[in-house]
C-alpha cells in the first residue's frame, strides 16, 4: 500500500497534479478498509468513457494524458506487500537436502530414500518406490537401495561388435552338448548369471540394532508434528533432546507420543534450554540422578538381560565461553566412567564449532581455544570416543555423540532435521560377546614311544646331512626337517583333546575324582557278574549324588544370601548350620517362590 502511494505522489509531481486529486486518490482508489468508493472509482475507469467533464465532476483534475493512463494502471494493478519476500510456510519447509529428480525439497512431512550410491535424496513417488519397499528399508538399515540413474548399467560403449558378428548353423550338430537324458537330481544353473547366489543360515539369529537419535529441538511443542514424522520413519529406540524448552507446565504426553518413557530436566532460571531423554516401553530404563551435575545434563541406565548397562546422557551447553558448564561436564563423567562394565553413550549440543573432528585440528581464528582443548582433554581422560565427523549446523559440528566402546557403534550419519541443527542418528550393536573356549590338543609326553622318536631323529640327521652336502637352501632343509619332526612327534607321542569347561562350576575337584571311578567301576560290572563290584558302583553313584546336591546348594546360597562377616564367632556359625542349614534354606525359599 505505501508503495503504491509512493508512486502516486511521484506521478503527481511529474504531472502537475493538484492536491485536490491526490487526496481523491488516496480515498477512493488505494484504501481498502473505503471498499464501496474504490469500487465506484474501479466501475467508473472500466465503464465510463474518457471524458474531461467527467474527471471534473468526481473531483480529478489532471493536467496531461500521462497522469490520467497512470492512474488507470495503479487502480488497475493489485497491491504490493508492505515487506515482500518468500512466504513464512516456505521457509519453514526450506531445506538443504532437494529431491534429485524433482528439485523440490525433501523435508520430514514428505516420505524419501537415500541413494546408497550418490548420496542423494528422492521422493518416493519420484522413484517409483512402493510403500511396502519402503517400510522395508526403514526397518532394515543393512539393505542398500540405488536410485534409477544408479542402478543402470554403463551403455556408453556399444555392446556388440557388429564389423565382426559371426553367425552359426542353428541347425548343425552341437558337438558339446551330451546325447544323455538330463539327470532329475541335477540342478541346472546358468553359467553366468548376474545375480550372485547367496547363502542364508536360517539358523543365525539376526539381532535388530539399538537406534539412537541426537536431536536440537528449539521447542518440542511448537515442532510436535516434525517429530513424530521421525521418530515414526526412524522408530529409534532411544531419543536425546537438548533446547526442549519445556516447563512443568508440559506434561510428558504432550511432548513425545506414549510408548516412550520420558526423563527430562527443564530449565527454571529462565526460558529456553533443557535436556530430555526418551526411552521404548520395550525396555527397562530408569534415571540416575548421582551422575547429574550443576549443568543441563541427565542420565539414564538402561538394563540388558545378559549384557551391559547402558548408561546414555544428554548434554547441553547454551554457550561457547561457558567453562562452569564444562567443569560440571567432566566432574559428571568422572562419577560415570568410575562404573565398572559401564557402556556410555553421551549426546548433545556442545556448542564448540571450533573443532574439525574429521581431522582432528582446531580451526583457525577459533574463539576461546582453551575451552576446545579443554574438551579434548576430558575426553582424553576418561576414555571417551568422539564419533560424529560431519556438519549439524551450517559447517560446523556441534552436536556430538561421545562413547568409551566404539567398536560398538555401527553406524553414525547426519541427517536432516527439525530445526536449524540436523539429527545424529546412531546404531549400536548390543549383543554380547561369548568367548568359547576352542578344543586343543595336549600332548601325553609319559606314554610318548622315545625310541622310535630317537630311530627317527638318527633318520632326520643323515638325510639333513645328504642336503647341506647337495648344496640345497636352507629353506629347503628347514622344511624337510620341520615335516618329518611334526610327523614322528604325532605319531609316537599321544594326545588327548581338552574340552571346554561345562557349564556346573559347583562341581569340585573331589567330585570329579568321584565320577571318573565311578566310571571305572561300572566298566568293571559291565565285564563281570561280580557282586562286589556292582555295590561298590551303586554306594559310589548315591555318594556323588549326594555331593552334587550339596555343592549345589552352597553354590547358591553363596549367591543370594550375604557372606558372614568376621566377626561372627564359630559357635555362632556351628549353630546357624544346624538351624538354618544351606540345602534347606534355599529350599524352602525356592518352593514358597
Amino acid at each position: 500500500m505505501y508503495f503504491t502511494l509512493s508512486l502516486v505522489f511521484t506521478v503527481a509531481l511529474v504531472s502537475n497534479l493538484s492536491p485536490n486529486s491526490l487526496v481523491c486518490i488516496q480515498n477512493r482508489s488505494v484504501t481498502r478498509k473505503n471498499k464501496i468508493q474504490y469500487s465506484h472509482f474501479e466501475h467508473y475507469l472500466y465503464a465510463t468513457p474518457l471524458r474531461k467533464n467527467s474527471l471534473l465532476e468526481h473531483g480529478f483534475q489532471p493536467r496531461s494524458c500521462l497522469a490520467y493512463l497512470t492512474i488507470i494502471l495503479l487502480a488497475a494493478s493489485n497491491d504490493i506487500e508492505s515487506n515482500p519476500g518468500p512466504s513464512p510456510d516456505l521457509q519453514d519447509q526450506s531445506t538443504i537436502y532437494p529431491c534429485g529428480t524433482c528439485d523440490k525439497p525433501v523435508t520430514w512431512e514428505n516420505r524419501a530414500v537415500l541413494c546408497d550410491n550418490c548420496d542423494q535424496w528422492y521422493h518416493i513417488h519420484c522413484q517409483d518406490v512402493h510403500s511396502k519397499t519402503y517400510s522395508n528399508l526403514n526397518e532394515d538399515s543393512n539393505i542398500r537401495w540405488d536410485c534409477i540413474i544408479c542402478d543402470q548399467p554403463n551403455y556408453s560403449v556399444v555392446c556388440y561388435d557388429l564389423l565382426n558378428l559371426e553367425t552359426s548353423n542353428h541347425f548343425s550338430v552341437l558337438s558339446d552338448t551330451p546325447f544323455d537324458s538330463p539327470d532329475p537330481s541335477r540342478r541346472l544353473e546358468p553359467i553366468h548369471s548376474s545375480t550372485p547366489n547367496r547363502t542364508q543360515n536360517h539358523h543365525q539369529k539376526k539381532t535388530k540394532p539399538f537406534r539412537i537419535l541426537n536431536i536440537n529441538c528449539q521447542s518440542i511443542k511448537k515442532k510436535q508434528c516434525r517429530l513424530e514424522d521421525v521418530l515414526e520413519s526412524l522408530k529409534p529406540d532411544a531419543v536425546i533432546a537438548t533446547a526442549t524448552w519445556l516447563d512443568p507446565s508440559i506434561t510428558d504426553n504432550q511432548a513425545f507420543p506414549a510408548n516412550y518413557k520420558i526423563w527430562r530436566r527443564d530449565r527454571t532460571t529462565s526460558s529456553g534450554g533443557g535436556v530430555l531423554i526418551a526411552i521404548e516401553d520395550d525396555y527397562i530404563s530408569n534415571e540416575v540422578p548421582e551422575l547429574q551435575t550443576d549443568c543441563e545434563i541427565i542420565w539414564t541406565r538402561i538394563n540388558f538381560v545378559g549384557r551391559k548397562d547402558l548408561y546414555v546422557c544428554s548434554y547441553y551447553t547454551p554457550k561457547t565461553s561457558d567453562e562452569h558448564s564444562l567443569s560440571q561436564l567432566e566432574e559428571s563423567l568422572h562419577r560415570a566412567s568410575n562404573i565398572q562394565n559401564s557402556f556410555l553413550i553421551v549426546g548433545g549440543d556442545f556448542n564448540l564449532p571450533g573443532w574439525d573432528w574429521k581431522r582432528k585440528i582446531l580451526k583457525p581464528n577459533t574463539q576461546h581455544p582453551n575451552l576446545h582443548y579443554k574438551l579434548t582433554d576430558i575426553l582424553d581422560d576418561h576414555g571417551l570416543v568422539q564419533l560424529v565427523e560431519e556438519p549439524t549446523r551450517n559447517n560446523n559440528i556441534l552436536d556430538l555423540m561421545l562413547t568409551n566402546l566404539p567398536s560398538k557403534v555401527q553406524r553414525v550419519e547426519v541427517i536432516p532435521g527439525i530445526a536449524d541443527h540436523d539429527i545424529v542418528f546412531t546404531e549400536l550393536d548390543l549383543s554380547p560377546v561369548i568367548h568359547r573356549q576352542t578344543p586343543r590338543q595336549i600332548p601325553l609326553y609319559r606314554k610318548a614311544k622315545w625310541d622310535n622318536m630317537r630311530t627317527d631323529m638318527k633318520e632326520i640327521q643323515n638325510t639333513t646331512e645328504e642336503m647341506t652336502s647337495s648344496h640345497t637352501s636352507i629353506n629347503e632343509i628347514w622344511d624337510t626337517f620341520q615335516v618329518a619332526l611334526e610327523k614322528s612327534s604325532s605319531l609316537n607321542i599321544p594326545s588327548k583333546t581338552a574340552k571346554r569347561k561345562d557349564g556346573s562350576p559347583w562341581i569340585t575337584d573331589e567330585i570329579r575324582k568321584l565320577i571318573k571311578k565311578r566310571d571305572r567301576l561300572y566298566k568293571k560290572k559291565k565285564k563281570s557278574a561280580d557282586k562286589g563290584h556292582i555295590e561298590k558302583f551303586k554306594t559310589i553313584k548315591h555318594l556323588i549324588q549326594k555331593k552334587q546336591r550339596h555343592a549345589y546348594w552352597n553354590y547358591i546360597e553363596d549367591i543370594i544370601l550375604p557372606k558372614e562377616t568376621e566377626t561372627s564367632t564359630t559357635s555362632d556359625k556351628n549353630n546357624s548350620k544346624k538351624d538354618f542349614g544351606p540345602s534347606s534354606n534355599i529350599k524352602k525359599l525356592t518352593t514358597a517362590t
